[in-house]
């Protein structure tokens, strides 16, 4: 009758095995061998029934030191290793009938779980180096994605957290930072906000309503201004240049200069305070520079007795400069004659030249020159207005000045001199110091001048 051999079982549930002992017919010995191992859910009691050595693994008998032996159907993936030990979770082989994975170990943090299950999205269980994350549901708006991975900004899906997540990193649209986008978050929105620098403050380049800030604008922005008083209005205590007005800065300021060119340098037409060196200054060029009548008015309303004169050419270099003292008190009407206004340009009218240095005689016309007259003879129609000419030590009234300088149109009727050849390009008129006829057409009469003409009234 066959003898049966219990063999243990271990957690896969292996069932009781039974290993028939067979009695040869020959040669009068007993053999015992394995039939095989079925898996069931019993647990075994013994181990290996021979006694003494170890046995040697794969010859299908289950000898010391051995758990089972199916002999050539000992295998990795089988009942039995190939150690002759029954294969069970844990010890590196997979047995595909009750294990999906067998990773030798009982880390719950690898692909293999230490029931040897498989680590698996939605388990629970984080797969290092392969799941960022595994919240164990299939949310797909929480933080953590049906496929484990972490929720991000961009991602076209609403996190926890997001107010908003249009699907791109675009931080210039409506969604900037999954945050709807405001003014002061910190990016700046495209057609709305011109700069979005992250704060409420209202003094540095981004003003708080998301506008550049800009000197004008009525805000101090802290180190780059010292002013605003909201204008460019280059004339006042507050310059386009956001800084106070200062002599030197190039900004006239009305009623505290008279002028500003940039320095504080004098002898170059603005002075050192910003007092200007002339009372009149002419550039003559193809433009009427000088309508109407009252253009030398500022010279006879200057306080002072020194009268200087200097015309500089277009490069400015100094071709004629000279200085003497007034005679009597200027006026508008009277300036240096105190004849009637109907022959102030006639050589008996000629009453008080300014004597200049060099010897040359200086003569202006008053205001009221010949108001009206209307005929074609060189004493009359001054267009109601100035005329400055400077004459040689002996002037006579026309034929002889070395330098004439009066505007083009005058305020009667707007009608321009009746000098002969006289146009927009005579305002200033100068023969290199020799004498120039008012009266007469070409050589020898006026010769137009490119070049800057000053004079200015000062006390000596």
């Amino acid at each position: 009758m066959p003898d049966f051999q219990l063999l243990r079982t271990h957690g896969v549930g292996l069932a009781l095995l039974a290993l028939p002992i067979l009695t040869s017919c020959t040669g009068g010995d007993t053999e015992q061998f394995s039939a095989g191992l079925e898996a069931g859910d019993g647990v075994g009691t013994d181990d290996a029934t021979d006694e003494g050595p170890s046995g040697e693994c794969g010859n299908s008998k289950v000898e010391a030191g051995e758990e089972c032996d199916l002999g050539a159907n000992n295998s990795a993936t089988g009942a039995c290793t190939p150690e002759c030990q029954i294969n069970v979770c844990g010890d590196g082989y997979v047995n595909p009938q009750f294990e999906e994975c067998d990773d030798g170990n009982n880390a719950e943090t690898d692909y293999c779980l230490d029931d040897c299950k498989d680590n698996v999205c939605g388990d629970g269980i984080v797969n290092e180096g392969v799941e960022s994350c595994d919240d164990g549901n299939t949310n797909p708006v929480d933080d953590c994605k049906n496929d484990c991975t972490l929720g991000t900004c961009g991602d076209g899906k609403l996190d926890d957290g997001e107010q908003c997540d249009d699907g791109n990193t675009n931080q210039t649209d409506y969604c900037a930072g999954c945050l709807f986008a405001f003014c002061g978050d910190g990016y700046v929105r495209a057609g709305e906000e011109e700069c979005d620098d992250g704060n409420q403050e209202d003094n540095d380049a981004c003003l708080n309503g998301c506008i550049a800030a800009t000197c004008g604008d009525g805000v101090l922005w802290v180190g780059e201004e010292t002013c605003d008083d909201g204008d460019l209005d280059d004339s006042d205590g507050c310059p386009s240049s956001c800084q106070p007005a200062t002599c030197g800065d190039g900004f006239v300021w009305t009623g505290m200069e008279s002028c500003d060119d940039g320095n504080n340098v004098s002898d170059d037409g603005c002075d050192a305070d910003c007092i200007a060196e002339y009372c009149l200054q002419v550039h003559n060029g193809p433009d009427v520079d000088l309508v109407g009548n009252d253009w030398f008015d500022a010279c006879a309303d200057s306080p002072g007795s020194l009268v200087i004169v200097k015309l500089e050419d277009a490069e400015g270099n100094v071709v004629y400069t000279s200085q003497g003292m007034m005679i009597g008190d200027w006026t508008q009407n009277q300036v240096t004659s105190t004849g009637d206004s109907s022959i102030e340009y006639n050589e008996n009218s000629h009453d008080r030249l300014v004597v200049l240095d060099n010897g040359d005689r200086l003569f202006v016309a008053g205001k009221d020159a010949n108001p009206g007259a209307d005929n074609f003879y060189c004493n009359t129609e001054l267009g109601n207005g100035y005329v400055v000419v400077i004459y040689p030590s002996n002037p006579n009234w026309y034929i002889n000045p070395k330098l004439v300088v009066t505007s083009y149109q005058g305020a009667y009727n707007n009608q321009p001199r009746k000098f002969v050849n006289w146009d927009e390009s005579h305002e200033i008129s100068w023969n290199g110091g020799a004498p120039i006829n008012t009266c007469t057409l070409g050589p020898g009469g006026l010769v137009p001048f490119e070049g800057t003409f000053t004079l200015r009234v000062k006390n000596p």
